[in-house]
């Protein structure tokens, strides 16, 4: 579970990668959803390689803030709970 990451340092970036390619599935709880690993105009290749290689690992996102998920927002909670199952 990736909570509020702005995929900007270059080492974090490559082990997710890396854990991508080896078969690691994420969830992604941000306000931009996974528009948040759109680094395509970046100079940095591997924050490049995001767009095209994290998408297939994720299974699961929410755009909503943590304090609704976890108040009254029970169709997000639901999602987010499913992630441990």
């Amino acid at each position: 579970m990736i909570i509020g990451y702005g995929f900007g340092d270059r080492h974090i970036n490559s082990i997710l990668l890396d854990a991508a390619s080896s078969g690691a599935k994420f969830f992604i709880l941000d306000a931009a959803g996974i528009n948040v690993l759109d680094k395509r105009q970046s100079t940095d290749h591997i924050a490049q390689r995001l767009w095209i290689e994290i998408p297939p690992s994720i299974i699961g996102g929410s755009r909503r803030m943590l304090s609704s998920t976890f108040n009254q927002d029970r169709v997000e909670h639901d999602k987010l709970v499913q992630f441990f199952l």
